[in-house]
């Protein structure tokens, strides 16, 4: 089983195939009609096989009043998704297309809403890469690595002080009128854990090396590098 149709109810069927076809971007895939009644539907062009989008004349009373009460509170009648919002926003606006919502920054996306003219309202959403692909969000901050993977040029004494140095400029660009003084401390703290931290890992190193492995033991140096 598969979606094959999809139905929008529109007050005006020419307008709306004028509107979704020009402006919108569709191509017509069926028209054809049967006394007053008339079968219309449009496509992506990026998808001409794909799922039917039917233009359908909002006659009947049921399907009038749903339509109207969804577009006085602000409902969007469909959802449809583009690569690149703004420049679409930019495209249908040069065509005369109406934007009741700019393109707003979201949770994992970012919304446009524009008014169809044949009653509806229309979102545009584009997504981002995460979202598309079905993941969660990657922090913008990377782990914190252990003190076994500390970079060379932040061990020892000269190291430590290299890393207080470039903690203050950081915070000093984040925070530019806070005084460093409080900052100080916390530095100290840091760098006295990690160096404890780091102790306890050697000597975990050299006693599984004295238990596993006898003839490591006398190859074995202190200055080994973590």
């Amino acid at each position: 089983m598969k979606l094959k149709v999809t139905t929008l109810y529109v007050d005006n069927q020419e307008r709306a195939l004028k509107v979704y076809t020009e402006v919108l971007g569709f191509m017509k895939k069926a028209d054809f009609s049967q006394g007053s009644y008339r079968w219309l539907t449009v496509v992506s062009p990026q998808e001409p096989d794909g799922i039917e989008l039917q233009l359908a004349l909002n006659s009947d009373p049921a399907a009038k009043t749903f339509q109207q009460a969804q577009y006085q509170q602000g409902q969007p009648a469909a959802m449809f998704n583009v690569d690149d919002l703004q420049a679409e926003h930019d495209r249908m606006k040069a065509l005369g297309a109406k934007f009741t919502m700019p393109p707003t920054k979201t949770t994992g996306s970012s919304i446009a809403m524009l008014d169809d003219t044949c009653g509806n309202l229309i979102k545009l959403v584009a997504l981002e890469r995460w979202a598309r692909e079905g993941r969660e969000k990657l922090p913008k901050r990377r782990q914190a690595r252990g003190p076994a993977l500390c970079p060379p040029r932040f061990r020892g004494a000269r190291g430590a002080a290299l890393w207080r140095r470039r903690f203050r400029q950081r915070k000093a660009r984040q925070h530019p009128d806070a005084s460093l003084a409080v900052y100080e401390p916390w530095c100290r703290r840091r760098m006295r854990s990690l160096r404890s931290v780091r102790s306890i890992w050697q000597e975990s190193f050299r006693r599984s090396l004295a238990d596993c492995a006898p003839r490591a033991k006398r190859n074995y140096s202190p200055e080994c590098d973590f």
